[in-house]
């Protein structure tokens, strides 16, 4: 499965039926730590970044791996006004979660390897999201573009 746990797998069929939508899953070569998804919904543009979150069994710690460059450029691209978010999902099928949270709520990180990794929890992430745990395609939508639901 990949990285993003099958987020657009669940995500990009649901958004097709989104009126008012432009949406497309970005392969970028050109630059480093670009976002996942970039799309606009009537009339405002939004990046996302796709994310597991990797529970630890002992613990109530979730870790989320990034490139090196992904929360700079998130951190970056929120400072100057865009919408640049993070949608990670934790656990898996019915028991899914989702958090929505702002490129520049990304907390420290640690280098692991290649990576980044940051460890939070449940608790603060649901404190930083914006939507529902069991939001739809359609709110996560709205939300990344600044729209309320």
């Amino acid at each position: 499965m990949a990285i993003d746990g099958g987020l657009w797998a669940w995500m990009g069929p649901k958004c097709k039926t989104i009126e008012g939508l432009h949406i497309e899953r970005v392969e970028n070569s050109i630059g480093t730590g670009r976002p996942d998804v970039n799309g606009c919904f009537k009339g405002s543009g939004f990046d996302i970044e796709l994310k597991r979150g990797w529970e630890e069994k002992t613990s109530d710690k979730i870790k989320i791996k990034f490139q090196k460059s992904q929360p700079g450029w998130l951190r970056k691209r929120w400072k100057v006004g865009g919408n640049a978010w993070v949608l990670i999902k934790v656990a898996m099928g019915a028991k899914m979660r989702l958090y929505l949270i702002r490129g520049c709520d990304i907390g420290a990180t640690t280098v692991v390897g290649d990576d980044l990794v940051w460890n939070t929890n449940e608790r603060h992430l649901a404190d930083i999201s914006v939507i529902r745990t069991d939001a739809d395609a359609e709110e996560i939508i709205k939300a990344s573009a600044g729209f309320s639901f």
